[in-house]
Order: structure tokens, then C-alpha cells, then sequence
């Protein structure tokens, strides 16, 4: 062991082992999957490379770490932003939209041939379509956590499930199990980096929230938000009609 500092002193453990120390089994599975994609990932980047891949290491793990293994600062800061909890709360879930999109603007005009000129062409495009769309998203996870009992552990699972629903992983079990099973815990993560600084931002369970069985809570924290997303989406679709050039081809988002 290691001794440093004054005498009988042990350094502290680094956020990685400590995470991973107060993990729970089903955390710890889940880990296992997501590196077991990860490796997956890179041996499809060698294999046959495309720039849409380059999304995860930059996004999921390159944000998600640090974002994961500092949440304690992150929660410290995000808790002392001005506003009432639902402004902040969307504030921040459009912050991390942005930013999101900004990098999928990038990855997508490098599958189309990159251009400077094309990524920001392409930038406010996937803007607007992904705010019409996450922002009720956001608004339903906020509505549902405010009234019901969650933990954060459990809701930061369930809006990552959302991103199975969403990025259409879900059919892929039945016609390529192998796809499926990279991509489901890739999309959790996605999902979840994208959410938890808003989710941060306010208390797990909260204050007065009412107790539901589980199954229904669940239920109610998966297709809520879902459901105001797509009104989002069927917005965000009805607009693409009348001015298609606000939007990304259908090339990048069908």
C-alpha cells in the first residue's frame, strides 16, 4: 500500500475505483456491457470505418466519464443556477441538446463529406429538430419525477431506456440480436449523459412526491415523456413539410 502525506495517511481512492467500489451488482453489469460495445465499436472502426461511430467516444465516453465521475460537482453547481427547478431543469436539458447536436452536426457533415461551410449549415438544422423534440421530452421527465417517488438511480436508467425506444435499437433483437446488443447500452449512456445535469438539478425522490408500485411508476417515467416527444416530433414533422430547408435531409434524419 501506498502511504503519502502525513504519516498513516492513504491517499484517497480515484473517482473510478471508488464508483466502481460503491457500485451495486446491476451497475456493475452494466459497465461490463458498455465497455464489452465499446471494444465492439473499435473493432468496427477498424474494420469499416464511418465517421457516425466517432459519436460514442467522443459523446458517451468523452463527456459521460467525467461528467459520471464528477456529478458531485456538477450537482454542486448546477444546484446554485438561478430560476425556479422547471426552468432550470429545461435550461440545462437544452444546454446538453445543444451541445449534443452540435457534435452530431459534425459526425453527420463528415458522413456527407466535410465542409466547414456544410457543418454549420448543418448545426442550427439539427438544432431546431432535436429541441422540438427533446424539450418535451424534458418537460415530461420533469412532470412525472416531480409527482411520483424516484431515485436518480433509477430515473437516470429509465431515460436511458427511452434512447433504446427512440433510436429504433429495440426491433434490432429480433432481426440482428448482435446489433442490439451493442447498441442498447451505448444509446442508455447517450441518453443519460444527456440528461443528467438536468436531472442533477433537482432532489431525488421529490419533496412530496407520492408512492406508486414500481411497475407503475416505470410505466408512467417511460411513456409519459415519450409521449410529449412525440408531439414534439409530430410539430418538428409538420414544420419540415412547409420549410424542409430548416431541417437536415432525410439522408441524416429520416
Amino acid at each position: 500500500m501506498t502511504i503519502s502525506g502525513p504519516a498513516g495517511s492513504v491517499p484517497p481512492p480515484s473517482p473510478v475505483r471508488r464508483i466502481w467500489r460503491e457500485a451495486v451488482t446491476g451497475d456493475r453489469i452494466f459497465l461490463a456491457w458498455l465497455v464489452a460495445a465499446a471494444l465492439a465499436l473499435v473493432l468496427v472502426l477498424v474494420v469499416a470505418y464511418s465517421p457516425i461511430y466517432l459519436y460514442f467516444f467522443v459523446w458517451t465516453l468523452g463527456v459521460g466519464i467525467p461528467l459520471f465521475l464528477y456529478r458531485d460537482r456538477v450537482r454542486a453547481f448546477v444546484l446554485q443556477l438561478p430560476g425556479p427547478p422547471p426552468l432550470r431543469f429545461l435550461a440545462l436539458g437544452a444546454l446538453m441538446v445543444l451541445s449534443e447536436e452540435t457534435l452530431a452536426a459534425l459526425v453527420n457533415s463528415m458522413k456527407e463529406g466535410f465542409t466547414l461551410g456544410l457543418w454549420f449549415q448543418r448545426i442550427p438544422q439539427f438544432w431546431l429538430f432535436n429541441l422540438l423534440v427533446f424539450l418535451p421530452l424534458f418537460l415530461g421527465w420533469y412532470l412525472v419525477s416531480h409527482r411520483w417517488n424516484y431515485t436518480l438511480h433509477e430515473a437516470i436508467y429509465l431515460a436511458g431506456v427511452v434512447g433504446v425506444y427512440s433510436e429504433h435499437i429495440l426491433p434490432y433483437w429480433i432481426t440482428d440480436p448482435l446489433v442490439a446488443a451493442i447498441f442498447t447500452p451505448v444509446e442508455i449512456a447517450t441518453y443519460a449523459v444527456i440528461a443528467l445535469p438536468a436531472f442533477l438539478s433537482v432532489p431525488w425522490p421529490a419533496p412530496g412526491a407520492r408512492s406508486l408500485p414500481t411497475w407503475a411508476r416505470y410505466l408512467l417515467i417511460l411513456l409519459v415523456p415519450v409521449l410529449f416527444a412525440g408531439l414534439g416530433a409530430f410539430a418538428a414533422e409538420t414544420l419540415r413539410a412547409s420549410v424542409p430547408g430548416w431541417f437536415p435531409p432525410r439522408s441524416e434524419i429520416p
